[in-house]
């Protein structure tokens, strides 16, 4: 597989008009975007409607740029809830979040809640794919937050630009031969091959990863972990990810967050760490 670091040209950012080689969206300048933290979360509780109990009960951490972070917790301990919280998909009782130096309590956000998604390369467990569409409309769904929204929409009515690097991010993760191919008819790993080429041609600033190699043979989902790092890495872009797989977490990560009883049970270093410390977490 080959990095993609540079294969993307300038664009126009489609809120400002501005053009240059790395757009900057409304609400999020340059100097935003080039903040000392990412993502700074503080004291954030969060309740579902109808349930006793917090989901998730004064949690707080920051996350600077550069960073590969593994988000570590048992099934229900809220990784999935966090992810949605910190992409505005859910609201959250008390607490703040700073999202590239900007501030936002509870959902609210508007424009500047939809410039942080743009800056964001989203994995979820689910894919989140069209399932009538083909692979290759699916990946340029990545930037369909920046620009003309039809035009990102089907690969038959994409730019030239945007349909080049498209399969070329396709063909990077081996799907060539499935390009026009509809994303109802793929396996689940075919499907997660999708989820991270899409994310790879967002070009974004931070990777948003729940379970990036859940539904793939181990052999593959090696594979994919070291593209995801090494495209993180290439374009000094933020890595969060969360995983089950605790050898994953201290290969790919330089620093682990576990989640545990609502609560940041462990925030520090990968470095020094053993597996069988991370295995505690799950007892």
């Amino acid at each position: 597989m080959t990095p993609l670091a540079r294969c993307f040209p300038s664009q126009t950012c489609p809120i400002c008009s501005h053009q240059n080689d790395d757009p900057q969206l409304e609400g999020f300048p340059e100097s935003n975007l080039m903040s000392s933290t990412v993502l700074d979360v503080a004291h954030l509780t969060m309740r579902y409607e109808n349930q006793p109990s917090a989901a998730l009960e004064d949690v707080s951490f920051s996350i600077q740029p550069g960073q590969r972070v593994a988000l570590l917790g048992a099934n229900g301990a809220g990784k999935s809830t966090l992810f949605r919280i910190l992409l505005g998909l859910l609201p959250f009782h008390s607490g703040t979040i700073k999202r590239f130096g900007v501030e936002s309590t509870g959902r609210g956000g508007g424009k500047v809640l939809r410039s942080f998604r743009c800056q964001v390369g989203f994995i979820p467990q689910n894919h989140g794919l069209s399932p009538n569409l083909s692979v290759l409309s699916n990946v340029l769904h990545g930037r369909l937050g920046r620009g003309n929204v039809w035009r990102r929409s089907f690969q038959s009515l994409a730019s030239k630009d945007d349909r080049d690097q498209a399969i070329e991010c396709v063909r990077q993760f081996g799907l060539e031969s499935k390009a026009l191919t509809r994303c109802c008819h793929l396996s689940g790993g075919e499907s997660q091959r999708v989820t991270l080429a899409r994310a790879f041609f967002a070009r974004p600033k931070l990777f948003l990863a729940d379970e990036p190699a859940a539904s793939l043979d181990p052999s593959i989902a090696d594979e994919m972990m070291i593209a995801l790092s090494n495209q993180a890495k290439e374009t000094n872009a933020t890595l969060l990810f969360a995983t089950h797989n605790l050898e994953h977490a201290l290969k790919f990560s330089d620093r682990i967050l576990a989640i545990g009883n609502r609560r940041i049970l462990m925030d520090g270093a990968t470095s020094g760490l053993r597996l069988e410390e991370l295995r505690t977490l799950y007892d």
